[in-house]
């Protein structure tokens, strides 16, 4: 199999743009490349970013920001990075639309599931104590 080249999006909102090592570390130790994609909210500069991507991964973070699945932010949610949340909704936006296979860890999982219209416990102990 030839290797993939795996887009990871800037994890915001620092100069340069970065992402942990250890996602990088993953993808290649299993024998494929991968692309960081710097911030921006031009969603043609984004259709640019994902040209010639085998795939988008949405890593691991901290808790998306409670507008985006309608609810009124938790005091007990983390707080969130809003440069990044809109990025990566519309990266994923774009993805969609140009049917890129598309990879979730943790808040990434959580990311995927929220742009495609669901929700999430901000607080499982107090949202769903049993």
């Amino acid at each position: 199999m030839k290797p993939l080249l795996v887009g990871l999006p800037d994890t915001c909102p620092q100069e340069p743009p970065i992402v942990p090592i250890n996602y990088v570390n993953a993808v290649e130790r299993v024998g494929h490349k991968v692309r960081v994609l710097p911030y921006t909210m031009d969603k043609e500069a984004c259709k640019q970013l994902l040209e010639g991507l085998d795939a988008i991964l949405f890593m691991g973070g901290g808790d998306m920001e409670a507008k985006w699945f309608g609810a009124e932010q938790s005091p007990l949610a983390g707080t969130p990075n809003k440069k990044r949340d809109e990025f990566e909704m519309l990266l994923f936006e774009v993805a969609l639309e140009n049917h890129l296979p598309i990879m979730g860890i943790c808040r990434g999982l959580q990311l995927i599931n929220i742009a495609l219209g669901g929700d999430i416990y901000q607080d499982l102990p107090t949202e769903y104590p049993n």
